[in-house]
């Protein structure tokens, strides 16, 4: 998300000041309102964060934002929630944002993006991209050029109620509260193996079910490529689109980034448990290697 800010900051020669997360505990980076009040003056006009951090899966203090972004005026939030969607029902009112935006292909949909303006948000900052004769009184006559994609938009319902209805968000959360307890149990018990970054707890008010470490000692890289060629589970290794928060933040030994694990409501016990072995089983043959 960021890439968008730095390229509009630079073409309307803006500055940008960064919200650093808190570093109490260098593996458990959090934003913390405190931090963004000292960085808010009268000449700030966006704060931009994510609703639930990507690599490490906390989630963010966002109606607590909202309260200190709009103590500024003429100042708007600017919600990233992509992270969040698949995990927690998300009430934009509730939170007070100016702006929410994420990708219908986080909760199992297609390549489509949906953009949320309040009402006054619109009223106050946006200008009509269409054409002239088309009513601005909504966010979709201001900004939908042309003809929609039908077919994408016709899943977008369906998706609303398998996961409102047919599952249900209770479900949704209570199954990954367990399988993520599950995970991080194993993983925090073996601390000389693996450093675990984020929140070292299940608690769904405070994480969402993607769990990122690394193995001590080891490149995340081969530890990934070695599991996956197995043919049982697929991890992924690196940056996960995020090397200022990965290489500035948690600052991991392994050269090749994090490895993290993401999971999602439909995924069993059985599956977690299996990533696990696979886990143990390939760090066990790399560190018999390398003591031969």
């Amino acid at each position: 998300m960021a890439s968008a800010w730095i390229h509009l900051a630079k073409d309307l020669g803006v500055a940008i000041k960064w919200w650093s997360p808190n570093q109490d505990d260098p593996d458990d980076p959090r934003l913390s309102v405190e931090t963004l009040k000292r960085l808010m003056t009268p000449k700030t006009r966006i704060v931009t964060c994510n609703h639930v951090s990507n690599v490490i899966g906390s989630i963010h203090p966002i109606r607590e934002v909202a309260r200190v972004v709009h103590e500024a005026p003429g100042c708007m939030l600017i919600v990233d929630g992509v992270a969040c969607i698949p995990h927690r029902p998300v009430d934009v009112k509730a939170l007070d944002v100016d702006f929410y935006c994420f990708s219908w292909y986080k909760v199992f949909g297609p390549h489509f993006a949906t953009l949320y303006g309040s009402r006054s948000a619109q009223d106050r900052y946006m200008t009509s991209l269409n054409h002239f004769f088309i009513p601005t009184s909504s966010l979709e006559g201001k900004l939908a050029l042309g003809m929609h994609s039908f077919e994408m938009q016709s899943m977008c319902g369906p998706i609303v109620r398998y996961l409102q209805d047919a599952v249900g968000w209770e479900t949704v959360v209570r199954q990954e509260t367990l399988l993520t307890k599950i995970v991080l149990d194993h993983l925090l018990g073996k601390p000389t193996t693996y450093r675990v970054f984020g929140r070292q707890t299940s608690d769904p008010t405070q994480r969402v079910s993607i769990i990122t470490f690394e193995v001590r000692g080891q490149q995340s890289g081969n530890v990934v490529s070695r599991i996956n060629s197995r043919n049982r589970v697929r991890l992924i290794a690196g940056e996960c689109l995020a090397p200022r928060p990965t290489r500035d933040v948690l600052r991991p030994d392994s050269r090749d980034g994090l490895i993290r694990i993401s999971i999602v409501h439909y995924n069993t016990i059985e599956e977690v448990k299996t990533v696990c072995h696979e886990l143990d089983t390939v760090v066990n043959q790399i560190q018999s290697e390398d003591r031969q």
